[in-house]
Parts: C-alpha cells; sequence; structure tokens
C-alpha cells in the first residue's frame, strides 16, 4: 500500500456486521407480505446499493401498479429492526477497528445504511468511542458508487482523500472510494476477488488477518 496511511475509513454491512443474510431476510418478510415474487438474483445484483434502489426497483419490476416504494422501504427498516438480536461481526472486524484505533490512525465510517440502523450496530458492538466520523444514507445527496460518500467523510475527518484506506466489500463501494481519490483494500465477503479487482480494488483480502498482515508499517 502507498504511504502514509493517516485514515482508515470503513463499510458497514459486509465489513463490520455480517449483516447483508440480515437484510434478504428483511427483505423477504415484505415480499412475502404482499406476495412478490421475487427472484434470488435480485438480492445480489441490489448488494452496495440503497433501498430505495432496491424497493424502486422491485416495484417497477414485479409489483401491480399499486405499491408504494417508499411504503416498503418503511416497512422493510422496521422488519430488519426486529432482526438485531441475530446480527453478528464479520470475523475478526472488531479486533482489527481495536488494533488501528491503539495503533494511532482516525478511523471513519461510510455506510449506505439509514443513520438508525447504524447507531444500532454501533450500540450492539460498542463501536462509537472508536470512530471520529460517521457518514450515513442520511448524509449524502449522491450515495455509492458516487464518489460524495466518501469525500465527505474525508472532509469532514480533515484527512485528504490519497492518505486515506477505505475497506468496502461491494463493487459499488469500491468504485465510490476510488473515485474519491481513496486506497481501496477489498473483502471478499459479498464478491469474488476478480469481481472487486475487476471494480478497480488494487489490494483484495479474505480476511481481516491478511489485511492486517499487509498494513504499512
Amino acid at each position: 500500500m502507498q504511504m502514509p496511511l493517516a485514515a482508515v475509513i470503513f463499510d458497514m454491512d459486509g465489513v463490520i456486521i455480517d449483516s447483508e443474510p440480515l437484510h434478504e431476510k428483511a427483505q423477504s418478510i415484505v415480499f412475502e407480505r404482499h406476495r412478490l415474487e421475487v427472484p434470488p438474483s435480485v438480492y445480489t445484483d441490489f448488494k452496495g446499493q440503497t433501498e430505495e434502489d432496491v424497493f424502486d426497483y422491485v416495484v417497477e419490476a414485479f409489483g401491480d401498479g399499486t405499491l408504494d416504494a417508499s411504503s416498503l422501504v418503511r416497512q422493510k427498516h422496521e422488519a430488519y429492526a426486529g432482526l438485531m438480536d441475530e446480527m453478528e461481526p464479520i470475523a475478526g472486524a472488531l479486533e482489527f477497528i481495536a488494533f488501528l484505533s491503539a495503533a494511532g490512525y482516525a478511523l471513519g465510517l461510510t455506510t449506505s445504511a439509514i443513520r438508525d440502523n447504524q447507531q444500532r450496530a454501533f450500540e450492539k458492538f460498542g463501536l462509537s468511542p472508536f470512530f471520529r466520523t460517521v457518514v450515513t444514507a442520511e448524509d449524502v445527496t449522491r450515495p455509492k458508487p458516487d464518489p460524495q460518500p466518501y469525500r465527505i467523510t474525508a472532509s469532514r475527518m480533515g484527512v485528504e482523500p490519497e492518505k486515506c484506506l477505505v475497506i468496502e466489500d461491494s463493487l459499488h463501494g469500491v468504485r465510490s472510494a476510488l473515485a474519491a481519490g481513496c486506497q481501496v483494500a477489498a473483502l471478499t465477503t459479498s464478491f469474488g476477488a476478480e469481481a472487486l479487482a475487476t471494480a478497480g480494488a488494487r489490494y483484495v483480502y479474505d480476511s481481516f488477518a491478511d489485511l492486517r498482515s499487509n498494513l504499512p508499517s
């Protein structure tokens, strides 16, 4: 990795918390409630995108003309909140965050999740003391893959983007961070190494242990 690194910015879903199964479960609850027959490929196609993107597409492609996407988004958030007790961290994530903090790195978070879900995850895993800056879906007008989310985070942290290492798991997230001028390390928790590299990730790792061993000393 290039030197120097002044800050590390994390995505949340699929990087810090293993939330993708819970998001899919919450979406399935809403789909079944409204008898929407949505193929499994939709879950994969929309990883890393906003809930609005998902449900706008679902209503257009599978709805009967009577459903409102914003109402389905609210129902999905309610279903997800009810599943929080099932949430687990990505293996090694909490230990890696504590290690970076002790090593003196400034830490930030850039997530497409709504603030309520971010705060629930931070409360469950005691993450708030580690993070200088948090940017959620409510803080941006142009979500990933636009560079705006990571530019906002770097600006609020007072760090130049090229001195930030972003840790991502989604193709949209990788593209967003690169377009913002950040260095990017991708984890294969949601997509394969080849897809992440094709999206532009220069560094791709299977675990936080691999990532830690490759950090600049």
